[in-house]
């Protein structure tokens, strides 16, 4: 079943294989249209040109495949052609890249690098909440556990389908507590929402500073991982869940991006929906291909001022739970000085969304993946040869008014993620020299 928090874990050894060099070529991609991290690695593998087979499971196939492989029934997994397994769509996206570097998703500069990353992980552990909420807190609940039953239950009719779908369903919906998208936080997710998707609308219809018409990705005429991660819960989840569609009435750009995005070949609940086009390059899709302008991402390490808004709302709301969660897990730390392995989750904390006060889970896992970003920066403070591309990344903090807040985020405990499968769940770990200060882990 989709989970929001797509926790799993990294990869299976079937037979022995060279991790650097596994192809994805000819794998097969196990997921379900309504799950948005599989709409994510699906998005990626297209735009990559690798070819793959796109498996609906049915319950029985998660059960007697995908969990013996991963450890649990989840989605996406991935199984290569060698016989092993993948898990988590960040890990997979990071394997498909270092990989398959043709079609690169990565800027080449360190200002977009950061952009991006911190952009996936705002898609990635802040969006779940946006996206059980229009799920199952709205007209789309009914339609969601037929579409669950439709995909578990294929040969079954509808009414029985459902019925059987019912507890998958329901375990889903509970994960709104966990992310808070529960009252009184719900007019926030969906102040939060409306901007998001206005703010992406005006950047998508707008040129870059360099001129030029709409671009058709975030950072130019190419996708990057930020576009994929967007695009998953965005996609999957408000515009293919009926009920929740007519949102983007007014939003044509970003309609448009979604469809030059597009992994899937076919939709069989929608066939009347876009899908992708499988001739398509990226610029023959993009609003200005007339010009014959290479497709490539926008000159000068530039990040447009119409994302500005995104990331003020990353720092002003998601920055500060982060915080929190980064500390659940230095605490955990130093009142355990020899645990091996840190909980998957704490308790309860408060957090804010489109400016209403809620409360949601403190998640390990998103205080693992906020390391990433902070990666991405660190590594260049503590380069000397690297300084120029330093000061053109604080410059762009500053312009947002967040170069503070961003550098105060530093954990005392680094993670580390047991990546072996198969595993009932995600496992992180403490890593050796934990006490050292963050910038002094690179």
């Amino acid at each position: 079943m989709p989970h929001p928090n797509q926790a799993g874990l990294a990869f299976k050894r079937a037979v022995p294989t060279s991790l650097d060099r596994a192809s994805y070529a000819g794998c097969r991609l196990y997921g379900w249209m309504a799950s948005p991290y599989t709409a994510k690695v699906r998005s990626m593998l297209s735009y990559k040109r690798l070819p793959f087979s796109d498996v609906v499971p049915s319950a029985m196939q998660l059960r007697l495949t995908v969990k013996p492989a991963v450890g649990r029934v989840i989605m996406p997994a991935v199984r290569l052609g060698d016989g092993s397994w993948r898990q988590d769509s960040a890990l997979i996206c990071d394997e498909v890249e270092r990989n398959h570097p043709d079609r690169p998703t990565r800027p080449p500069g360190a200002t977009q690098r950061l952009a991006a990353s911190l952009l996936e992980l705002h898609a990635d552990e802040w969006l779940p909440m946006v996206a059980l909420h229009y799920r199952w807190n709205t007209g789309n609940a009914d339609w969601a556990v037929s579409e669950f039953g439709r995909c578990a239950f294929p040969m079954l009719p509808s009414l029985i389908a459902s019925r059987l779908a019912q507890p998958v369903a329901d375990r889903m919906r509970a994960l709104c507590r966990v992310h808070g998208a529960v009252s009184p936080a719900l007019a926030g997710i969906e102040s939060f929402t409306e901007r998001l998707i206005g703010t992406l609308e005006r950047h998508l219809a707008a040129g870059s500073a360099a001129g030029g018409g709409p671009q058709p990705y975030l950072l130019g005429g190419v996708p990057c991982r930020a576009d994929f991660a967007l695009y998953g819960p965005l996609w999957a989840h408000l515009y293919r869940d009926p009920h929740s569609r007519a949102m983007f009435d007014g939003a044509p750009h970003v309609v448009r991006w979604f469809e030059r995005l597009h992994g899937h070949a076919a939709d069989a609940a929608f066939p009347q929906l876009a899908a992708r086009d499988a001739a398509a390059t990226p610029a023959s899709t993009s609003p200005d291909s007339a010009s014959g302008s290479a497709a490539k991402f926008l000159p000068d390490d530039e990040v447009p001022e119409t994302l500005d808004p995104l990331f003020r709302a990353l720092f002003d709301e998601q920055w500060p739970f982060l915080q929190l969660a980064c500390a659940a897990v230095d605490e955990h730390a130093a009142a355990h000085p020899d645990a091996a392995r840190t909980p998957r989750a704490f308790g309860y904390a408060p957090f804010v969304a489109g400016g209403v006060a809620g409360e949601r889970r403190l998640l390990a896992y998103s205080a693992w993946r906020a390391q990433r970003p902070l990666d991405e920066y660190w590594g260049l403070a503590l380069a000397p040869s690297r300084e120029l591309e330093l000061r053109r990344v604080d410059a762009w903090l500053a312009r947002l008014g967040v170069r503070d807040a961003f550098r105060a985020l530093q954990p005392a405990v680094r993670l580390e993620r047991d990546g072996e499968l198969p595993q009932p769940f995600d496992v992180l770990r403490p890593r050796d020299g934990r006490r050292l200060p963050f910038n002094a882990w690179h």
